[in-house]
């Protein structure tokens, strides 16, 4: 019988040598086998990120009626099949599900995995002679069922002069191309040029490059969806994935795959990519976000994921999560697949610029199942230090106001304060930048729809003569290691005053200028803590990324003046919430149709 690969198991290659913990994990042990004693064997455990297979969620979410373990290994070798449950008592169960030892074997081997929709997860060992090694050629999981589709899977990507990264993307993906002839007609990579910066060479049989004005991540993303409407080829996926990142093409495979097998009940569903951290690539971030205020956190927290019960872990999302009003959940555009077709053409981003354009996307398609599956994944740079204050602070408070106006129920009840603790907190650490881009969010707000009328790219030329703050650069790398180590640790007196002068600077604003000393403090510039400002009149805050540092001052004068300008918007924004919530409902159609993003980014 003919069987269709679903997973390969992949095997680390030399550049992959620091993160091999991710494919496979191997061992050195002596015992009893092959009909002798005391034998040597090496041991490979491939109960990893890449190799492990997530059977419970395969067949979950996948039209499966078979698992097969198909090996093409030649020599002398033992294979074990686990089969794994996560468990609250023991934390994990393991069962042996199959155990064989293969002497002088030279044919490819299929082993049937018994009953594999009972365990979360199903991994195989592979023993041979340390001395003898055996010869590996391939290996996989694969199944006798046939698919219930072939999908084409469009892949989007957007750039704004990241040339390096997206040229080594471009590369990588034709080399996977030309030695995978079986997916040449079903896979095809958009590149949307923001910065119109790439070189036509890059283009190829396998990839298309599309120059764009800079209307940032959902400019790009939206062009690329229009590219992808407007292609001759009938494509029925696309995955968005942002450019700065490294992946590994069989990513792309599995989020095929895995699209053709699903069942009917999930033809509509949404296929994530976790997220590792670039700099130490063990490291995992995200694969699911959840709704959290404002904003949205991770639904699982950070995670090593050279530990195989991490992994079981991040594996497990209950469907619940999808369909429960609030929190409502969203996978972010660093990587997430979904089902597209000709119309989408009219079911583009909002033109949110940067910023909660991936959130709306996904509380847009609110019911539907978000499938994360160990395998398919990026690695991308860490967030903290890099996020500047445009995009936390004005982009961030104007465009998830719009979503939560148009998704979160009682969001009217809940803005403000949301609003007032983001002022509070800039006011008492000085970041009157911040302050100004918040008021600036704020007004933009209260223009409505209307501001998608306005040029993207002048709004953020304004904004970075907004954002403009002297920096200096620190070369002493001593005073840094200060700095990232510093720890805000404060005596038990120091600590009432912690908790008694903000109220007092609250009720008194005066007092800061009576307490507050005129001494220099020093804080990291990534959320400072409030504590290090309430008696320093000036603090030096370093960006340990950049190696630069900002003396932010007290203000007196300025924070009245600023906090009068917040209250007075924030008043008029609640008296027009109605207004603008009508609004947004009315023009959505509008801003996410291809009339209006075809002279929003001037295409004709």
């Amino acid at each position: 019988m003919n069987k269709n690969l679903l997973q390969r198991i992949l095997m680390p290659e030399a550049k992959d040598r620091d993160y091999s913990e991710l494919f496979m994990r191997s061992e050195v042990v002596e015992c009893n086998a092959f009909g002798k004693s005391l034998n040597i064997l090496r041991e490979r455990y491939f109960n990893t990120w890449m190799n492990v297979f997530a059977a419970k969620k395969w067949f979950h979410y996948a039209e499966l009626s078979n698992l097969y373990l198909c090996l093409d290994v030649s020599g002398t070798y033992c294979i074990e099949v686990i089969g794994s449950n996560r468990n609250m008592a023991y934390n994990r169960i393991d069962e042996r599900l199959f155990f064989k030892e293969y002497v002088d074997q030279n044919c490819p081997v299929s082993i049937s995995i018994q009953n594999p929709a009972d365990y979360d997860a199903v991994y195989f060992i592979l023993r041979d002679q340390k001395d003898q090694p055996c010869d590996i050629k391939s290996m996989g999981w694969y199944t006798d069922s046939k698919p219930k589709k072939k999908n084409c899977l469009a892949i989007v990507t957007c750039t704004y002069k990241r040339e390096d990264y997206i040229r080594n993307t471009i590369n990588l993906f034709k080399d996977y191309m030309d030695s995978n002839i079986e997916l040449q007609d079903r896979m095809h990579l958009f590149v949307v040029d923001n910065g119109q910066t790439l070189e036509g060479c890059l283009k190829n049989q396998y990839t298309n490059i599309y120059s764009n004005i800079n209307a940032g991540g959902a400019g790009g993303f939206g062009r690329g969806l229009i590219e992808v409407c407007k292609s001759d080829k009938e494509y029925t996926r696309c995955l968005f994935m942002d450019d700065d990142v490294e992946i590994i093409p069989e990513s792309f495979y599995r989020t095929l795959v895995l699209a053709d097998y699903l069942k009917d009940s999930y033809q509509d569903a949404l296929i994530n990519g976790a997220m590792f951290d670039i700099y130490h690539k063990i490291i995992f971030y995200e694969n699911l976000a959840v709704q959290n205020g404002i904003w949205c956190n991770p639904y699982h927290g950070e995670g090593n994921l050279s530990f195989y019960d991490e992994i079981l872990r991040v594996n497990e999302i209950s469907d619940e999560v999808y369909y429960r009003d609030y929190p409502k959940v969203d996978g972010g555009w660093f990587y997430c697949s979904f089902p597209v077709n000709k119309s989408y053409i009219n079911k583009l981003p909002m033109p949110f610029f940067i910023r909660g354009d991936d959130v709306e996307y996904g509380y847009r398609n609110h019911g539907k199942v978000f499938i994360q599956l160990n395998g398919i994944c990026i690695w991308h740079a860490p967030f903290y230090y890099r996020v500047n204050k445009i995009t936390d602070t004005y982009y961030m408070f104007r465009n998830m106001f719009i979503v939560n106006t148009l998704y979160t129920k009682g969001f009217k009840q809940k803005f403000k304060a949301l609003y007032c603790e983001k002022f509070h907190y800039a006011i008492e650490t000085y970041d009157y930048v911040s302050v100004r881009l918040l008021i600036k969010a704020i007004e933009d707000i209260l223009k409505g729809s209307r501001i998608f009328n306005e040029n993207p790219v002048e709004i953020m030329h304004l904004l970075q003569e907004m954002a403009k703050e002297p920096e200096d650069c620190v070369s002493d790398p001593y005073e840094l290691y200060a700095i990232r180590d510093k720890r805000f640790e404060w005596s038990k007196l120091r600590c009432v005053l912690n908790r008694i002068l903000p109220v007092c600077y609250k009720w008194m604003p005066c007092l800061k200028c009576i307490i507050k000393r005129n001494k220099m403090n020093t804080a990291p510039e990534w959320f400072p803590p409030e504590d290090a400002f309430l008696l320093h009149k000036q603090v030096k805050v370093y960006n340990l990324l950049k190696h630069t540092s900002i003396t932010r001052k007290f203000d007196f004068h300025k924070e009245r003046t600023l906090t009068r300008e917040f209250r007075k918007k924030i008043k008029e924004l609640e008296d027009r919430y109605d207004i603008l919530e009508e609004d947004y409902s009315s023009n959505f159609a509008r801003l996410t149709s291809y009339d209006f993003w075809r002279d929003y980014l001037s295409l004709d």
